[in-house]
């Protein structure tokens, strides 16, 4: 336990994260590979670097967090795997609704599959030539992503969740 003495966790914090949330937390998302440690009260709003203040996030995911404001509270689950069962952290955008993976049956803000977009988009665009639509800016996967997680915000703010 660091509390406030340090903001980055320790290489025992690390393994101990590792071990008890096993993979990325997000909703929906399994990742195992480049996962951060993210303060689920942020470091500048006086959060602890103890194990019951982090959580850990794939760094796509860590960086959504931050960018659209996603609020995570914990839920009274058991971190038994993290892999199944329910959910041991909760995850609300700013206007409140919760975030949830495709696969729930629970009612609520349903994310969408990202891979599943990607996937459409690199088979729709294949046979196309990207230079010559649009005024020839040609296309870029990036920023399409972005302009979809843009686009899902703007609509979950506007009060238009589909629920």
């Amino acid at each position: 336990m660091l509390g406030r003495s340090k903001r980055l966790v320790s290489r025992r914090q690390r393994m101990a994260l590792s071990v008890r949330d096993v993979c990325c937390q997000f909703p929906g998302c399994r990742s195992r590979r480049r996962c951060d440690a993210h303060h689920i009260r942020p470091w500048s709003q006086g959060g602890r670097t103890d194990m019951d203040n982090l959580i850990l996030l794939c760094r796509r995911h860590h960086t959504v967090v931050h960018k659209y404001q996603i609020r995570i509270e914990r839920t009274g689950a058991d971190f038994a795997g993290a892999m199944r069962g329910p959910a041991a952290f909760a995850f609300y955008l700013p206007d409140g609704s919760q975030l949830l993976p495709l696969e729930s049956r629970v009612r609520g803000r349903m994310m969408f599959n990202t891979a599943v977009r990607v996937a459409k988009v690199r088979q729709i665009t294949k046979a196309a030539d990207p230079g010559t639509v649009g005024g020839g800016y040609g296309f870029d996967l990036g920023l399409c992503i972005a302009w979809m997680f843009e686009a899902e915000w703007r609509h979950a703010r506007e009060g238009k969740a589909v629920v």
